[in-house]
């Protein structure tokens, strides 16, 4: 699919994503990696659409989103390069299901694991137990 540069596109968490688009989430460090999403483009697996889409429904339900707001942010959404992977689940399932036992995460968080290890790519996360599975296996972890 694409390989991983010093500076290129990486894998995106949904938990940083969402920290973009929710006021007391955003840091230096999930600013920076905007800026390198829109310059750069993003990788994610096909449930990232499902998984942001259900954080603006969270964030608006809980009141720390407005619901006027969310158009602007699918708007900003829309307009990133976004490699969506296309590798068929059936493909990956066995993998997804092995990297979640081994490293005691979801099948979930698993995918972005199993995405970023095939690729070649750094994965861009604020979730410690996928930051923690990530080490040993040489992928790179943004923000550093």
């Amino acid at each position: 699919m694409m390989g991983g540069g010093s500076l290129t596109e990486f894998v995106l968490d949904t938990s940083v994503a969402a920290a973009w688009f929710f006021a007391d989430e955003i840091t230096e460090q999930t600013d920076q990696l905007r800026e390198r999403a829109v310059k750069y483009g993003i990788v994610v697996p096909a449930l990232w659409f499902f998984e942001i889409g259900n954080a603006f429904r969270m964030g608006e339900k809980r009141k720390r989103i407005l619901i006027d707001d969310i158009g602007l942010h699918i708007n900003f959404i829309k307009a990133l390069r976004i490699t969506t992977d296309d590798k068929p689940l059936a493909n990956v399932v066995a993998d997804l299901l092995l990297l979640s036992k081994a490293h005691d995460l979801t099948v979930y968080d698993a995918a972005y694991l199993e995405l970023a290890l095939r690729c070649g790519l750094p994965l861009a996360t604020k979730d410690n137990a996928l930051r923690q599975a990530a080490q040993p296996l040489s992928i790179k972890i943004l923000p550093e």
